[in-house]
């Protein structure tokens, strides 16, 4: 498949696989100039770009269509996408979350802050929402609502990024902390101390700002 790049400076380009080449994309009319923080595809195909002051660029086709909060979105300031089992696109702002299904809405759930920059939907069906400044909610199946925060041994409130592994582990990459791996067989028995193991530069992390993760095929 073809990989997508965004940029800094608000560019996009994109490898590709045919033609073994990179290429610069326009995004139509748009003037894109901010910097491209995030970059989703949904499972009809479309392509979604979240920048860092000019809302969504929603590529269908050939075709780009902005969404700002002049169209309905939380804020402007896009750091993260999601889509769920009902194919809602869940967009992270940095003023909450709007839900895209044919219209924009913004999402109900009462959450501790608004200010979103991580999300994840696990294998479970679990929706993991990561805050800047208030760690991180969980949204089982069933609609429930759970936080967990430093004070429940989160190794930091900022929530960079939210990686699953292969075998469904859950592991939260802080800003500032390290990474935090989330126990889930200590809740199941009822215990009510840390939920969470913390792995940072005193384990051998080279750095606790932590801003990506990835499991390699190996």
């Amino acid at each position: 498949g073809n990989i997508w790049f965004g940029h800094w400076s608000g560019g996009i380009s994109k490898y590709d696989a045919s033609k073994k080449k990179f290429e610069e994309v326009l995004p139509g009319k748009i003037q894109s100039k901010k910097t491209i923080n995030c970059i989703f595809q949904d499972k009809s195909g479309a392509v979604w770009f979240g920048t860092e002051g000019m809302g969504v660029f929603k590529m269908q086709g050939n075709d780009f269509t902005q969404l700002t909060s002049q169209n309905g979105l939380s804020g402007d300031v896009v750091n993260a996408f999601m889509e769920d089992k009902d194919g809602t696109v869940w967009i992270g702002t940095a003023a909450g979350i709007t839900l895209s299904k044919g219209s924009l809405t913004a999402s109900q759930e009462a959450l501790p802050s608004n200010s979103i920059r991580s999300l994840l939907r696990d294998s479970k069906g679990n929706i993991w929402i990561g805050f800047t400044d208030k760690g991180v909610t969980k949204i089982s199946p069933d609609k429930q609502l759970k936080t967990y925060s430093a004070s429940s041994g989160l190794a930091n409130d900022h929530i960079r990024v939210i990686f699953e592994d292969a075998n469904g582990t859950i592991f939260l990459g802080t800003y500032g902390g390290g990474i935090s791996k989330y126990l889930p067989q200590l809740e199941a028995n009822g215990y009510t101390g840390p939920v969470f193991q913390t792995i940072s530069s005193k384990q051998g992390l080279s750095n606790d700002r932590v801003l990506s993760i990835l499991q390699d095929r190996e």
